[in-house]
């Protein structure tokens, strides 16, 4: 796999229609390559850098991905399913028709990200930063946002009744909150972020 992606980034092509299964790469720099139409499966990644590459119709399964790289990336109709991003960056990201499905990011970065028709399915967002995020028609089902960051994001019309919200972090005006769609036994976890105390 390695020696294809270096390939790809000499005669600046893209890496397209192919399966990596059970490939483990650590350290390397796979920044600005285009990737299309791939099956990664089984594989582990650590440390390694995928910044401005673009992903169109990709699917990983069962993948690792730790401390990763994604940053100024472009995701298209990619589905990420049984994998782990645990400390990865997407920041400054544009994902369109992703799915996130049974996948664990904790501590993972989306801050100042576009997401339109993306789903978390099933997820482990703990602690996760989508701060300064533009959220167009995603969703959330079952997902863990307890202490996730969404400073400056807004959260109008977004559905996280199903979601685990303790903790979650909005500024100091709490204007993200305006419009969002949560169960009445979630308002307590609302009430303890502005600061309500319970007798």
């Amino acid at each position: 796999m390695k020696e294809i992606i270096f390939s790809a980034m000499a005669e600046d092509g893209y890496v397209e229609n192919l399966t990596f299964t059970g490939e483990e790469l650590i350290g390397s720099d796979f920044s600005g390559v285009d990737y299309k139409s791939l099956v990664v499966e089984k594989c582990r990644f650590e440390k390694c850098d995928f910044s401005k590459s673009g992903f169109v119709d990709i699917r990983f399964v069962d993948c690792t991905f730790v401390g990763c790289k994604f940053r100024s990336g472009y995701f298209k109709n990619c589905e990420m399913t049984d994998c782990r991003f645990d400390n990865s960056d997407f920041s400054d990201s544009h994902m369109k028709e992703t799915v996130f499905r049974n996948s664990s990011c904790c501590y993972s970065m989306f801050s100042d990200s576009k997401l339109e028709n993306s789903r978390f399915v099933q997820c482990n967002l703990k602690m996760a930063v989508f701060a300064e995020v533009k959220l167009k028609h995603c969703d959330f089902t079952d997902v863990n946002l307890s202490g996730a960051d969404f400073f400056k994001t807004s959260l109008k019309n977004i559905d996280l009744s199903t979601c685990e919200i303790a903790g979650i972090t909005v500024s100091d005006s709490f204007r993200e909150l305006k419009g969002l769609r949560i169960t009445p036994a979630q308002a307590q976890d609302i009430a303890v972020v502005l600061g309500v105390k319970f007798i």
